[in-house]
């Protein structure tokens, strides 16, 4: 056994270095041609930390099945986020999965198609911020507030997933978002109210495809 401290070689059953006094231990790893030399504690310390990562990833988990998925609020947020950056692909983001490529595709349009309409999309909203800017100036400022939310039930509910069925989406609730939008602007403040209608899809909500087609 070569200790790990100086090198030196010992007895295989020794406690100790005899050179240098340092303790040795069993756990060894090959090094610079110098044989098997003593590494501590290492593999003790790697078990105990897989151990904690397992814990952790295991908590995440059962927190994410608890309280996981994204807030009809977030998902608001989120949509007026991007409709200020002109990022029209995060806007098709809050839409449920696939919903869009479902879409296009039974109307027989291709993925050049929808590249296209994105990109005409995009140009069309970053020309109107852009106007927003020459307008207001470029410190002009949007803020949204969800002043209340209320489930959409029975035969209206039975309507929106019967829609969502055609593009095999199970839609799981729905509700109708009233939401205050704000435009600051120098010392002047404009304020709209807002109607907006938001699906649950899994465990997070989504914008409606009809409520967005009617707010773009």
């Amino acid at each position: 056994m070569f200790c790990g401290n100086c090198g030196a070689k010992n007895e295989e059953n020794a406690t100790f270095c005899h050179a240098c006094g340092a303790p040795l231990t069993t756990t060894e790893k090959k090094v610079d041609g110098l044989g098997q030399i003593t590494i501590g504690q290492k593999q003790t310390n790697i078990k105990a930390i897989f151990s904690i990562v397992a814990v952790v990833v295991v908590v995440a988990l059962i927190g994410f099945w608890l309280f996981g998925g994204r807030s009809y609020e977030k998902t608001i947020d989120k949509y007026f986020d991007a409709s200020m950056n002109g990022d029209v692909n995060a806007i098709l983001d809050l839409l449920p999965p696939g919903m869009m490529e479902k879409a296009m595709e039974q109307q027989g349009y291709s993925d050049q198609d929808m590249e296209e309409f994105i990109d005409q999309a995009e140009s069309e909203l970053q020309s109107q911020i852009s106007s927003l800017d020459t307008m207001m100036g470029e410190n002009w400022k949007l803020d949204c507030e969800v002043l209340s939310d209320t489930d959409i039930t029975g035969d209206e509910l039975l309507d929106i997933q019967n829609v969502y069925n055609e593009y095999a989406v199970k839609v799981k609730a729905a509700k109708t978002v009233d939401v205050t939008v704000s435009i600051k602007f120098g010392e002047q403040e404009r304020t709209q109210d807002m109607e907006m209608t938001v699906v649950k899809v899994g465990r997070s909500w989504y914008l409606d495809m009809d409520s967005l087609g009617s707010l773009l």
